[in-house]
């Protein structure tokens, strides 16, 4: 519904109240008038029919009807008055306009009908024949207590709707100068009433919309001063407390902001009331379009859904850990509690969320490490302890047994040595770098690359592998550790050469960036399936056990590569296309 203003709807209720006296007033004027000129006029007519009744009745109307004809029309000239003479059974006799003979049967009209039975009759109607409204007056003419004609006596009241009009006139004009003076008063009577009350509604708003700082002038009636001085009262406890509302939610916000536990509330509802920026990252959501939407909406994980529900429920702190399988399994651990208003009622849960993925799955690297090395240290423990038992039990072997026991226990020997040097040389890595003791100089990558692929050179040729090394025209500077960057290329040159093809060929090559160097080892056969990508730089972990076991691997190499990366603040990628070959790539910084 449309909305006015009050300035407006007072101005339009007096004007409208006073337009309705002022017509209520000309209306019964008229009224009173037209009544007025009407009895006048009914009193005239009868003077005039009476007149022309003493006439009438001297004649003898059987027989000298004519001269009732003649009355009625020097009467009628003279008076400007129509008068008719008409017979008990409705025949015109006599008429001061028309000619009797031609006129139809007036017994059926209502002042005759009137004045047939004996008393005056009145009627006012619309006559065809002179195409006016007439006023009508019929009276009986009796001889000898007998009734033996009716005079009818009529004039138009084109007179009486004239003189009625031009009062009209007069009236209306004076009331149309005292309605415009009524109206100036009304409409200056509203302003004065409207206006503080639209400053009082102008500060009103401009506080809804945070200017706090907007007070009403004080008007000089006392009702609206009264008004005035509480809003203004009002508009200082606002701001104080709003302040107060500002500084305490900026301070809660910051608070959540800078927490790396996720916070979420949700009202009875389960409809997100606040969510920080932790909790967004965490749940994979967008934190502004994720409030005020339910929980049902925002998160698609059944067992965070229970979890809210039974927090809203819960008397105590729940606990648990749900698992959301996101591009990467995440591991959350919630912990919830029903909020309560100040009546105890229910208004929502709390719920805080810590990611512990990077626990469980230092958990179960750490697993994955304890067996993985068990394995592999156990196999070649095992064949020593085999050999030397068998050694012990056995005085009488022959010569060629006892050397190919003793070349088993070398091997075996060797190998686990290999193991413990890579453990060794993996835990010092990490050990230096956590101490921030691995040591770099600037050298330029090129040579070292340049190194490596001569030092491979020899044990490529043996399965007629090609290494191809593209050097850059310029030297490529950066800050590293010589020796650890020759191992890690190496270490990625040397699986290269154990699980390629013969006749095969790898690629090295160096790309420079604006802050990044990438130092890549390509090999063109036999690729990795996209199952082992994601695990490949694991301590231990292998693709094919068995083959690389046969080939002397340690299952280290990639992860000694990895820390080696991780140790100049780089990192370490793999690209591969199973059937077709794989390509490792080293990513370090330039010096800036």
């Amino acid at each position: 519904m449309k909305q006015r203003k009050l300035a407006w709807r007072i101005y339009l209720y007096f004007l409208i109240s006073a337009l309705f006296a002022i017509s209520a007033v000309l209306t019964n004027t008229v009224y009173s008038m037209r009544q007025y000129h009407k009895n006048e006029v009914m009193k005239d007519l009868e003077i005039r029919a009476r007149i022309v009744a003493e006439d009438v009745a001297r004649l003898q109307l059987e027989s000298e009807r004519s001269k009732a004809d003649d009355i009625c029309k020097n009467i009628g000239r003279t008076s400007m008055t129509r008068i008719t003479v008409i017979l008990p059974d409705g025949k015109v006799i006599g008429d001061s306009d028309r000619d009797p003979s031609m006129m139809p049967n007036h017994g059926d009209r209502e002042e005759v009908r009137k004045a047939l039975g004996g008393a005056t009759g009145y009627s006012i109607r619309y006559s065809e024949t002179i195409h006016s409204a007439l006023m009508y007056i019929a009276l009986p003419i009796k001889k000898d207590g007998m009734l033996v004609a009716v005079i009818r006596a009529s004039l138009p009241l084109t007179m009486v709707d004239w003189s009625i009009n031009v009062a009209i006139r007069h009236i209306l004009a004076g009331s149309i100068i005292v309605a415009l003076l009524f109206a100036l008063i009304t409409f200056h009577l509203s302003k004065s009433v409207s206006r503080p009350l639209e400053n009082i509604r102008e500060v009103a708003y401009r506080l809804a919309l945070g200017d706090l700082a907007a007070r009403v002038v004080l008007p000089e009636d006392e009702e609206t001063a009264s008004l005035a001085k509480a809003i203004n009262k009002m508009a200082d406890q606002l701001s104080i407390r709003i302040n107060t509302i500002s500084k305490q939610n900026n301070e809660m916000e910051a608070v959540l902001s800078g927490m790396t536990d996720g916070v979420l509330t949700v009202d009875r509802n389960e409809h997100i009331m606040r969510i920080n920026a932790a909790a967004g990252i965490m749940l994979g959501v967008s934190v502004d379009a994720s409030r005020g939407r339910s929980m049902q909406e925002v998160i698609r994980n059944s067992d965070l859904l229970k979890f809210a529900s039974d927090s809203l429920k819960a008397t105590g702190i729940v606990e648990t850990e749900v698992t959301l399988y996101l591009e990467q399994d995440r591991y959350l651990q919630l912990h919830g509690t029903a909020l309560k208003d100040h009546a105890g009622a229910n208004i929502g849960a709390l719920i805080v969320i810590n990611d512990i993925t990077s626990i469980r799955k230092l958990e179960q690297v750490r697993r994955d490490f304890v067996a993985n090395a068990s394995h592999e240290l156990k196999t070649p423990v095992t064949a020593l302890k085999g050999c030397i038992e068998t050694l012990e039990e056995s005085a009488n072997l022959h010569k060629d047994d006892i050397a190919r026991f003793v070349s088993m226990m070398a091997r075996h020997t060797i190998r686990l040595q290999s193991i413990i040097e890579d453990l060794l040389s993996l835990s010092e890595i990490e050990h230096d770098t956590s101490k921030g003791r691995i040591l770099r100089e600037q050298a330029d990558l090129a040579v070292i690359v340049a190194k490596v692929a001569d030092y491979h050179e020899n044990q490529a040729a043996k399965k007629a592998i090609k290494i191809i090394y593209i050097q850059p025209a310029h030297p490529v500077l950066t800050d590293v550790n010589v020796a650890l960057m020759e191992q890690a290329i190496g270490n990625l040159v040397d699986n290269a050469i154990k699980y390629g093809t013969e006749g095969k060929s790898i690629r090295l090559s160096i790309r420079r960036g604006n802050t990044h160097v990438s130092i890549d080892v390509a090999d063109e056969w036999p690729g990795i399936e996209k199952k082992h990508l994601p695990r490949i730089f694991e301590r231990f972990y292998r693709i094919d056990q068995a083959r690389s076991r046969a080939m002397g691997g340690t299952g280290l190499g990639l992860s000694i590569v990895r820390h080696i990366a991780l140790a100049h603040n780089g990192d370490v990628s793999v690209t591969s296309v199973y059937g077709q070959g794989s390509t490792f790539t080293i990513t370090l910084p330039l010096p800036k």
